[in-house]
């Protein structure tokens, strides 16, 4: 027989791994699931405030990050 305390552990990481699948996930329908693809295919043009937080994330000096 487990002692309670590895008992405990073990239970609370179960249950830390559903949630962590339940965020990790993203349920689509088959509609919304077309959406997305088709926006990843054929993405639509930077809104202007798009590009304004692009020229003031590049301002900064982040261009390396995105680089990697």
């Amino acid at each position: 027989m487990k002692p309670v305390n590895t008992y405990l552990i073990n239970l609370a990481y179960d249950n830390a791994k559903q949630v962590n699948s339940e965020y990790e996930t993203l349920r689509l329908s088959n509609e919304e699931r077309d959406r997305f693809m088709t926006l990843l295919d054929n993405p639509p043009e930077p809104t202007e405030k798009a590009k304004m937080a692009m020229r003031k994330f590049f301002k900064r000096g982040k261009k390396s990050d995105l680089e990697k």
